[in-house]
Order: structure tokens, then C-alpha cells, then sequence
């Protein structure tokens, strides 16, 4: 997408290969961490709201997690808070595609032991944006999904993004594939009652770059909330990327065996997503190769 206007998209492949169903411009995809900015994006209009600072504490919401009387939102956002990564746990893979209540979603999270004291390190945990999106719940008296489509997809019109449930592919809904013995075989769902604001939504290419543009424009939150949003090691909800000379920001996503990411590129106003529900080659290359030729060569 360049300036907010559609500049090249392909789909290719099944979205259900059982069914035969082909992929197209509205086929949905679990967009996994890239759900990510969203949140983000819902918590820093609650901060402009004066509904919450990035010096608010967790322990005003969840005070069981260890260190939460000083962990903040901003440690939350970027990744410094210090609490484990729950799907890093073995435990993890065997409970991952059943129902869990958020009651026991806090438990797995207030369970293992700090990996450092907060604001000390970085490390990426999907804990924390779990937490936040349990946050925004807890602020607006309202559910997630709910203050997704309000604060974003109504607002910008987006009809293919919301918060996704099992996954149905006579709704037009990417099922993901694993590759291996030269057959593809259904990967494993984890259930969307386990991932939240780390990783629950549901989307198209063409949804996520027109959010993305939005999100550049200052149409959802402010040039202030923009800049602090990249703020730092890992950002607040968006990565810094490099091709050439050129630099991005945006988010990558995996579960099952999806694979995501979405750029935007400031300077330029081009807004790249690329979604795969099924890899059996490098997706890196891949999407490197596809800027190349876009930007004519800088590969």
C-alpha cells in the first residue's frame, strides 16, 4: 500500500487444502503477534485519554504477579518487566490447544520466577501483552473485542479484523499448515482462550497495512504516542527494520505454522504485509526479495 492506496497484492495456495478452498483478498488470517500493535495502540489511547500513564503500575491490577508494585506499563510495552514468557514453558505445549479460563492464564503467568528485576534487561514475553490486553478489559469495563472494533476497525473500516475464536474456514478463515515426509499436514491450533492481547486477533494483509497507514498518519493515536510506541530495544509495540537503506517499523508473527510481518516505511508511506499459512522455504528471502523488487533492486 503507498499512500494509503492498494500499489500490488497476490494471494496464492488453499486456505483449507481438505476443502480445497483457495486463498483470496478477504481470506483471514491469525496474525499472532502482530495483534501486538493493536494493543499497543488501545493503551496509548487510554494514556492520551488520562486514563492510564506508562508510570502506572501493574500492581493496580494484577498485584499476585511478582515484582508488580514496580513493573510499569512502559515495561510492559517494552518487553522489560522481567516476567517469564509463558508459552516459553513445556508445560505450554501440552495445554495449548484447550479452553483456559483467564484465571488460570494468570496463574501460568504469576507462576514461574522473574527472569530479571524489572526495567533491568530485555526479553521478549508474550506475558506482557497478555497482561495489557487483560488491562484494557480491566479500564474500559469492557471485553477486548469489543474495544478493538470501537477504537479500530470501526474506525478506520476495517471489516476483515477482529478477535479471532476456532478457526472456520467456511468463513473464509486461513487454517495453518506444517510441511514434512514432502506431504502438508493440519498444524496444531492453540486455542484463543489461552493467546489475548499478545496474539488473538484475526486479519487480512490488505486490513493490517491499511491500520498500519493510520497508525503513521496519527489518525489513532498521536505524534507524541507514535514516537514513544518506538521507543527503545524492541519498541513499544513496534520493531525497528532495516532493508538497505531504508528503515521500518512494524511487527512479525508466528502460531501454528503462520508466519507474518508488517512494515511501514515512513519516509516513503508504503505499508508491506506479507501472511503465509504454510512454509516449506525461507520466508526472510522471501519478503526481501519482494521489497527488492518493489524498491527496484536495493536488495
Amino acid at each position: 500500500m503507498k499512500n494509503g492506496e492498494l500499489a500490488y497484492e497476490k494471494y496464492i495456495g488453499y486456505l483449507s487444502l481438505e476443502n480445497k478452498i483457495r486463498n483470496n483478498n478477504l481470506t483471514k488470517f491469525r496474525i499472532a503477534s502482530i495483534t501486538k500493535t493493536f494493543t499497543a495502540t488501545i493503551i496509548f489511547q487510554l494514556i492520551e485519554e488520562g486514563r492510564l500513564t506508562l508510570e502506572t503500575k501493574l500492581s493496580n491490577f494484577y498485584p499476585q504477579i511478582p515484582n508488580s508494585e514496580e513493573i510499569t506499563i512502559a515495561d510492559l510495552l517494552g518487553h522489560r518487566s522481567g516476567i517469564h514468557n509463558y508459552t516459553d514453558d513445556k508445560e505450554f505445549l501440552n495445554y495449548m490447544t484447550t479452553k483456559k479460563s483467564k484465571k488460570e492464564i494468570l496463574q501460568f503467568i504469576a507462576g514461574p520466577k522473574p527472569d530479571f528485576k524489572p526495567d533491568q534487561n530485555f526479553t521478549y514475553s508474550n506475558s506482557n501483552y497478555v497482561l495489557l490486553g487483560f488491562i484494557i478489559e480491566d479500564v474500559t469495563k469492557s471485553t477486548y473485542k469489543k474495544q478493538l472494533e470501537k477504537r479500530i476497525s470501526s474506525a478506520l473500516q476495517l471489516k476483515n479484523t477482529t478477535q479471532g475464536s476456532d478457526i472456520n474456514v467456511h468463513n473464509n478463515e486461513a487454517k495453518s499448515y506444517d510441511f514434512h515426509g514432502g506431504r502438508w499436514y493440519s498444524a496444531r491450533e492453540v486455542s484463543r482462550t489461552i493467546v489475548h492481547g499478545d496474539g488473538v486477533i484475526i486479519s487480512t494483509p490488505n486490513d493490517v497495512n491499511a491500520f498500519m497507514t493510520a497508525l503513521f498518519s496519527q489518525k489513532l493515536i498521536s505524534e507524541s504516542s507514535l514516537n514513544q510506541m518506538k521507543e527503545g530495544y524492541g519498541g513499544r509495540g513496534l520493531w525497528k527494520y532495516t532493508f538497505s537503506s531504508k528503515v521500518a517499523f512494524g511487527h512479525s508473527g508466528r502460531t501454528g505454522s503462520f508466519v507474518l510481518r508488517s512494515l511501514f516505511f515512513p519516509d516513503e508511506n508504503v505499508a508491506v504485509s506479507v501472511f503465509t499459512n504454510g512454509m516449506n522455504y525461507n520466508f526472510d528471502g522471501m519478503l526481501n526479495n519482494i521489497l527488492s523488487i518493489y524498491f527496484k533492486g536495493m536488495l
